[in-house]
Order: structure tokens, then sequence, then C-alpha cells
């Protein structure tokens, strides 16, 4: 019988209505929403999200360098959608951030801690009204539970993810399935007689 793997992360994740709705709040702060936006669109861990500088960012490609990976030493390439790379330039621009500074800094310049990042997502969640215990994994396991939604493989989605096994992917996948489960069940209880 397989392993089954655990997982010290917050399992929920947010539907797209739920993350458009978080994203697109009229209450947010821009900080808060290129955080949250960095979190999903890039699936970043909460680590990776603290620690990106400007000179990470190449605008020109869209790429994000992580140069502390949880799951490797060597740096690896992220993909920042067109949307985002706006976003990130006007921040940047606005903010007169320089290559060595923080793309979200705390008050005092420094980076943000694991526990600020986390108080911002749980506070912007409560106030717009969504009951599920968010975390900043919550993002990164929605955008990977959209991906596959979508039809993108699996092998993609992992790559995406930058796991090093697929097995750790294949946990997104479930909780993928599961929800199907749940809407194929509410969907058949009505031809129960």
């Amino acid at each position: 019988m397989p392993k089954t793997l655990k997982t010290k992360y917050s399992k929920e994740w947010l539907t797209k209505a739920e993350t458009n709705q978080i994203l697109n709040d009229p209450g947010i702060s821009r900080r808060d929403e290129l955080m949250i936006s960095m979190l999903y669109w890039c699936a970043l861990r909460v680590s990776e999200m603290a620690a990106i500088k400007i000179k990470d960012i190449n605008i020109k490609t869209g790429n994000l360098t992580l140069w502390q990976s949880k799951k490797s030493d060597d740096p690896e390439l992220v993909h920042i959608p067109e949307q985002l790379i706006k976003s990130i330039s006007q921040w940047s621009r606005e903010n007169k951030l320089k290559p060595q500074d923080y793309l979200i800094r705390s008050q005092k310049g420094g980076s943000l801690s694991r526990i600020q990042i986390y108080r911002s997502i749980k506070d912007n969640a409560r106030r717009i009204g969504i009951k599920k215990k968010i975390t900043t994994h919550s993002f990164r396991r929605s955008r990977a539970t959209h991906l596959l939604d979508g039809g993108l493989p699996l092998e993609k989605v992992s790559r995406f993810l930058r796991h090093n096994r697929l097995e750790s992917t294949m946990v997104y996948l479930k909780i993928s399935i599961n929800d199907l489960k749940k809407d194929i069940t509410r969907i058949d209880d009505d031809y129960k007689q």
C-alpha cells in the first residue's frame, strides 16, 4: 500500500470565484493585492514571497529568479504573467524601489515575516466574508487545483510548482477530484426519489 503524503499546510483552497473576489476587492491595499497576486499567479511559497527583491524580477522576460527555494539550492525561474508584470513595474516605480530592495517591504524596509504575510491574508479573507481557513499556502494550492481543473497535465503543474516528485503534486489532484465528487454527488442527489 502506498504511503500517503502528509502536509502541515492548510488543505483549504479557493475557488476561482473566491480568488477573484479577494484579488478584485476594492478595500484591499495595493501592497496586499500585489502580495496575494504573486502568491497565487506564481504559486509561491511564503518564504519565496518574503525573499523577493527587485533585482530578482526580469521585467523584459517576465521571469522571477528564486534564490531561496525550499526544495533546491539552485536558483529557479518562475514565469510571471503579463498583467502581474505591469503591477510590479507600477509598484516599483511608485515606491521608488531599488534593485536591492524587497518587493514587499516591512515598515523598516526589510522583508515581511511569514506571520505578517499570513495575518494580512487572514484579515483580507475575513473582511470580504471568506469563511475558509485561508493561509499563505492556500493560494499555491488554489493555483495548482485551477490549473489541473483547466486541463494542464499533471507533469506540467508539477514543474510549475517546482516539485521534485510527481507524488507531491498528486496531493493537489486529490483535492480536485474530491471537489468533483462533491459536485457530482450534489447533482446526482436531484435524481433520488
